[in-house]
């Protein structure tokens, strides 16, 4: 039987390279179908049901999703040519950690690449230049991460290089002056037909990166107004912003537009001034009544729009330093999630808690511990 080998995947795609370097280090054969992340298609939504997100390695009719998983059942299912992992148990296991670890340097991207200039672009550069730098140290004076063997850390940080002068154009500063041995690996590893097929043409990606930032611009600005119109609050808009007024709010937790608040206690209502979102006549979507959201309900976010639970972190920006809100886990992945000020839900639980106490009989007056969502806000780290 003939193995049938589908990638969907999208061409500038950081985490796409490595899955097609692993097929292309195995010779497998693939059909590659491009995606449209902004229209995503019927298949890659039945294939990645959870996540609906690329690259979906899909092997005899069924897929494999996230990259790096992707490259390890590559190495198992095709073992013999051009092994992935190395062979030793402690060697395989760290491999992993570095890989992981590769992962983590999302965050210090989103903020370099999306966030608003100034504070927050400076705090992302230097979480991505010392994260480089481990990676540099880890490298040694060795050719590859494995030593002279091509494999799966090298996959892993690879996919960035294609990147790399994007990252220096919008982040105004140079990643080999910064880490040398770093430039001198990934030219290194360009060398290889595996890599030097499978690489986005960083000219392409740095050219790409404007249109990138108003789609996501448009995107954050349509998933707020979505939430609004449910709860139907009145927008005001002008040619560079949105003035809105609302009693509680959830905001697109990886947005790049500017968010200016005021939340007044002793009439309960937030003030938000939203900047540099309406761009065009095009960008303005047309007042219409959605259906409720289980999230938009006053107090503890019980969902998250994604699905996902609502969490609790802790804001580190030099604005709100040390200030807790709601979030999820999910907030990187470029959709809508939930954000609500901690202290915002404890009034409005408060408000709630007093309420009840209000229309409650004496004698059947609740008390704190009767109440779960309020013990659990409390003791909520």
């Amino acid at each position: 039987m003939v193995d049938e080998v589908i990638l969907l995947d999208y061409w500038p795609s950081m985490f796409g390279v490595r899955t097609r370097i692993a097929l292309e280090e195995k010779n497998i054969k693939i059909d590659y179908i491009e995606q449209d992340l902004c229209n995503k298609n019927a298949l890659l939504l039945e294939m990645n049901p959870v996540h609906k997100k690329i690259p979906v390695l899909i092997h005899n009719g069924k897929p494999v999703c996230e990259s790096l998983i992707q490259v390890e059942y590559i190495d198992e299912t095709w073992p013999r040519e051009n092994p992935i992992l190395p062979s030793d148990p402690y060697q395989r296991a760290q491999a992993r950690f570095w890989g992981d670890f590769i992962d983590k340097m999302l965050p210090g991207l989103g903020k370099l690449m999306w966030g608003v200039k100034g504070e927050e672009q400076e705090a992302g550069k230097k979480e991505f230049v010392e994260m480089l730098k481990m990676l540099e140290s880890e490298l040694g004076d060795r050719t590859y991460f494995g030593g002279e063997t091509f494999g799966y850390v090298d996959i892993a940080l690879i996919g960035f290089y294609g990147w790399f002068d994007a990252f220096e154009k919008y982040g105004n500063f140079s990643i080999e002056a910064e880490c040398p041995k770093i430039i001198a690996w990934a030219k290194r590893c360009v060398k290889r037909d595996s890599v030097a097929k499978s690489l986005p043409d960083s000219e392409k990606v740095t050219e790409l990166v404007p249109e990138l930032k108003k789609k996501k611009r448009i995107k954050c600005f349509h998933s707020v107004t979505l939430w609004f119109f449910t709860k139907n609050i009145e927008l005001y808009m002008c040619s560079d912003s949105v003035e809105v007024m609302v009693s509680d709010f959830f905001l697109c937790s990886d947005s790049v537009i500017s968010v200016v608040y005021r939340h007044d206690y002793s009439s309960g209502f937030v003030f938000l001034r939203i900047s540099a979102v309406a761009e065009s006549s095009q960008n303005i979507a047309e007042p219409f009544q959605y259906p409720p959201q289980p999230e938009a309900d006053d107090g503890i976010p019980k969902t998250c729009y994604c699905g996902g639970q609502p969490v609790v972190a802790t804001s580190y920006t030099s604005k709100d330093p040390g200030i807790r809100y709601f979030t999820c886990d999910n907030a990187d992945d470029g959709d809508c999630h939930v954000w609500k000020w901690w202290d915002v839900v404890v009034m409005e639980e408060m408000s709630d808690f007093q309420r009840q106490l209000r229309e409650s009989d004496t004698e059947h007056s609740p008390t704190m511990d009767s109440i779960p969502g309020f013990v659990n806000l409390l003791n909520s780290q």
